[in-house]
């Protein structure tokens, strides 16, 4: 990991970091492996309805984590970037 340390007013340490590839982003393949669970064991198991609002946990979920990264500079940086 490159850290400098800038020692200025507003930046203080600087990270830097490199863009993981799609597949590898925390906010692609588990939600992948959420789906694929959900379409092979929740849809034959439970009626349609059920089966929808399991899916709207996991879509609202999935949701949440999207709008975090738009929120949280750190959050984007731990999900989209490795060190």
């Amino acid at each position: 990991m490159s850290r400098f340390h800038v020692g200025g007013k507003v930046v203080d340490t600087l990270d830097l970091l490199r863009k993981r590839h799609w597949g590898w982003r925390l906010d692609m393949w588990p939600f992948t492996i959420l789906y694929g669970v959900w379409l092979a064991a929740v849809v034959p198991s439970l009626d349609f309805g059920d089966a929808s609002i399991v899916l709207g946990g996991i879509l609202a979920f999935h949701v949440l984590v999207f709008l975090f990264t738009v929120w949280s500079v750190d959050f984007k940086c731990f999900v989209q970037y490795s060190k």
